[in-house]
């Protein structure tokens, strides 16, 4: 008794399609029959067009429309371009009304000015 390996007639048959794509190729043909049906013999517009056909066609399957509206998007709508940004962080407290009028912040500033320490302002430890 043989054990693994090959044996002939077993696995799957070279160049056979899965489900999927067979359907996806089944699709396509019906596409293809309906646009010769109602354009003619040859298809006289560019990929792009055909792809379009494709996806605006109600009748045809929405899968086969995504894939279609997938393929003609780049051609339809420029990718957006990759922009270097920097942000700046501000920690501004907004508030309805003012907390303090300009007299009223003079005066709290006159009476405790910040403490100097080799030349570098200092906050005061509450």
């Amino acid at each position: 008794m043989s054990r693994g390996g090959a044996r002939p007639g077993a696995g799957r048959p070279k160049g056979s399609l899965n489900k999927g794509p067979r359907r996806w190729a089944e699709t396509m043909a019906a596409a293809n029959e309906t646009a010769s049906a109602v354009l003619g013999d040859a298809f006289k517009g560019d990929a792009h067009s055909l792809l379009m056909l494709i996806y605006k066609d109600p009748a045809q399957p929405m899968n086969l429309r995504l894939d279609a509206a997938k393929g003609a998007a780049p051609y339809e709508k420029p990718r957006m371009a990759q922009v270097e940004t920097t942000s700046h962080v501000f920690n501004y407290v907004v508030a309805a009304e003012p907390i303090m009028d300009e007299s009223e912040w003079a005066r709290e500033f006159l009476r405790r000015p910040p403490a100097l320490i080799d030349g570098k302002v200092e906050e005061e430890k509450a």
